[in-house]
């Protein structure tokens, strides 16, 4: 289920939203390789690396994945506790909002929901944190 939402996503907003003034960052070549929840964690595997968009795009975009993640997550009575994406099943470093790099004790996730902090996305969503290469 989480695949189709968030290919769905990435079809991007309908005439009637985009009239509204939602868009999507995600870009519309954006293939996502699979899409699962694992216990309290969502896993991502993207086609390709978002790094290439614009600073402020990519946040928006792994935003727009991270909390859709958790927003199906909540459809399906699972309290997601953090988001994993990879690309090509490579793992990625995220930052927080606030700059500080995730401990490498953390269990097994870049970054928690919690983590994320309160950084605004369009539309007035939250956001998300940078992604970095490893």
């Amino acid at each position: 289920m989480l695949a189709s939402v968030l290919r769905q996503l990435i079809i991007g907003p309908t005439t009637i939203e985009s009239g509204g003034g939602y868009t999507s960052a995600l870009p519309k070549n954006l293939i996502i390789l699979s899409a699962s929840f694992r216990g309290e964690i969502g896993y991502i595997d993207l086609g390709s690396t978002l790094n290439k968009l614009p600073r402020g795009q990519e946040v928006l975009a792994v935003g727009q994945l991270v909390l859709t993640a958790r927003d199906v997550g909540l459809t399906l009575g699972i309290q997601i506790k953090g988001v994993e994406i990879t690309v090509a099943g490579v793992r990625r470093t995220h930052r927080f909002p606030t700059g500080a790099k995730p401990s490498r004790n953390d269990p097994g996730l870049p970054a928690t929901l919690e983590q994320l902090g309160d950084c605004r996305g369009a539309k007035g969503r939250r956001g998300a944190p940078e992604v970095f290469e490893s």
